[in-house]
């Protein structure tokens, strides 16, 4: 009589357990990106100044890291957002409002995208830079939580960056926050 017992609650424990949806936010799903749109997702070489790119028509990603992202944000005022495609938190920022309220600033804005997803980087965004997304073969990992805090550490130099938004002022890492209004400018 046990053995019935165990063996339905095991049944019902393993059943009851399943998995809806995917792992978004756990992985880049830069290998699925590339495949379904390949001319939007660019590796530029070493010697690409991505400082000095503009957004066009047409939509493109910059793969990059965040020792390049760094040279760009020097001796400037900058916000950096990290953008998670998909995002349904209020945490979260349209990319045509968020440049909208850095022009209000005075800021230089650039958008660093998180993971990969193939149907919001194939929209056209009235942004002034093109999307950069997180070069993870320069950081040899396809697990976000991985690549994202290398990433952080070349960018700003500390291990602790707490939220989405960083700033820079004349080019060094003086916050992150939640949001643009929590800004101390």
């Amino acid at each position: 009589m046990m053995k019935i017992v165990i063996c339905i609650v095991s049944i019902l424990l393993l059943t009851s357990c399943s998995i809806h949806g995917n792992f978004e936010g756990l992985y880049s799903y830069y290998n699925i990106t590339k495949s379904r749109i390949p001319d939007v997702l660019i590796q530029p070489d070493s010697t690409f100044q991505i400082c000095s790119l503009v957004n066009t028509k047409q939509p493109r990603v910059y793969l990059a890291n965040g020792s390049r992202l760094k040279e760009c944000v020097s001796n400037h005022d900058a916000v950096v957002y990290i953008w998670k495609p998909k995002c349904a938190s209020n945490l979260c920022y349209s990319l045509n409002a968020l440049q909208d309220k850095c022009k209000t600033i005075h800021k230089d804005l650039f958008i660093v995208a998180e993971c990969y997803d193939a149907d919001m980087m194939s929209l056209t965004y009235n942004i002034d830079r093109p999307i950069l997304g997180i070069d993870t073969r320069y950081y040899r990992s396809e697990r976000t939580a991985r690549y994202l805090s290398r990433f952080l550490f070349d960018l700003t130099s500390h291990y602790a960056v707490n939220g989405r938004v960083l700033y820079f002022k004349n080019g060094v890492f003086t916050q992150s926050c939640h949001s643009v209004d929590s800004l101390r400018l």
